[in-house]
């Protein structure tokens, strides 16, 4: 699932790009904004893999924004404004894309296909390590990926759940979805990642399956937002 945050300062603009987008297969919007710290808050706690940003946003500049979130967060940028002019910034700060207003549906369409194909290109490419170093108090301990059983974000702290334990790291949970292999690791929840290979069973509530029991024993709770990525690994249907 694409994940991405839309901010415009005109409200029919946010409608109009959130509907295009929701329209496409495999593409969800977390948040949309139209201000600048609303903005900011909601792309450090999300970290989308791509930000649809308009440059004349709300008590601040979209272009500022990116730039000031560039080297904190993982995300691509894809810019809209009426004003040509800003297209030289954003290549400066390596934007992935650049909509001048008013802008068909079809550029937009394409834009997202070209998305899609980055992002499968870098899929093809990763090769994803096989040990993890997490940042503890004092210390920096080496863990094995496939020996996590799940994730839990909490704030700017991620929980990471262990056969016989929990360490605490200081990173996102977005950033840290980047470095684990999509074979086995899932995110089920806007704050919860689990390695299906400790799934013990899916439990249901009033028919519907609603949340994983692991295999240390721990109930992770599935959000609809993610159930097709992970039924479809795990077979359901």
């Amino acid at each position: 699932m694409i994940s991405c945050i839309v901010v415009d300062d005109e409200e029919m603009a946010l409608e109009r790009l959130t509907r295009e987008i929701e329209k496409r297969p495999g593409w969800q919007v977390l948040s949309r904004c139209s201000e600048y710290e609303e903005a900011k808050q909601a792309l450090i706690e999300h970290e989308p893999d791509v930000c649809f940003m308009d440059i004349n946003i709300i008590a601040g500049s979209g272009m500022e924004l990116a730039k000031a979130l560039s080297s904190l967060i993982a995300t691509q940028w894809i810019f809209s404004t009426a004003y040509s002019e800003y297209a030289v910034d954003a290549f400066d700060i390596n934007a992935f894309g650049y909509l001048l207003k008013p802008y068909e549906n079809d550029k937009l369409k394409r834009l997202m296909h070209k998305f899609e194909n980055h992002l499968s290109s870098d899929t093809k490419q990763d090769v994803h390590s096989s040990k993890l170093a997490i940042k503890s108090i004092g210390e920096v301990k080496i863990v094995d990926v496939n020996d996590i059983i799940w994730i839990k974000g909490a704030s700017n702290y991620l929980e990471l759940y262990f056969a016989d334990r929990m360490l605490l790291h200081r990173e996102t949970l977005t950033s840290i979805e980047k470095k684990l292999s999509k074979k086995n690791f899932f995110r089920v929840h806007r704050s919860a990642i689990v390695n299906i290979d400790y799934i013990s069973k899916v439990d249901s509530e009033l028919g519907r399956y609603s949340s994983l029991i692991m295999k240390n024993g721990d109930e992770v709770k599935i959000s609809s937002n993610f159930k097709h990525e992970l039924f479809k690994a795990l077979g359901i249907h």
